[in-house]
C-alpha cells in the first residue's frame, strides 16, 4: 500500500514540476500544451441553457409574502434554537 502510495505521489509530483523543469531547462520551449489541455468544462459540446420565469405579482401583495416567509424563517429558527442543549442524563456527584 504504501509503495502504491509513493507511486502516485511521485507521478502527481512530476506533473505539477514538469513545465517548471522544462522552463529551467530551455526557455524558448513551448509549455503551453501542458496549460491548456482540454476539459469537460471547456468543451463545446457542454451548452447551458437558462430559463427564468416571472411570476405575476400585485405591487399589495409583495409585502405580505415577504412577511409570509420571514414568518416561517422565524419560525424554523425559534425550533431549531429549543434542540441546542440536551437533557442531563447523568445523576449529580456524590458529597465526600
Amino acid at each position: 500500500m504504501k509503495k502504491t502510495a509513493l507511486f502516485f505521489l511521485v507521478l502527481f509530483a512530476g506533473f505539477l514540476a514538469t513545465p517548471t523543469m522544462i522552463t529551467y531547462v530551455d526557455e524558448n520551449a513551448d509549455i503551453s500544451m501542458a496549460f491548456t489541455a482540454n476539459e469537460e468544462e471547456n468543451s463545446s459540446k457542454t451548452q447551458l441553457v437558462f430559463e427564468y420565469t416571472f411570476h405575476e405579482s400585485h405591487p399589495g401583495n409583495l409585502g405580505l409574502h415577504f412577511l409570509q416567509e420571514q414568518s416561517a424563517l422565524i419560525h424554523y429558527y425559534n425550533q431549531a434554537a429549543g434542540l441546542v442543549f440536551l437533557d442531563v442524563l447523568s445523576p449529580p456527584p456524590k458529597r465526600a
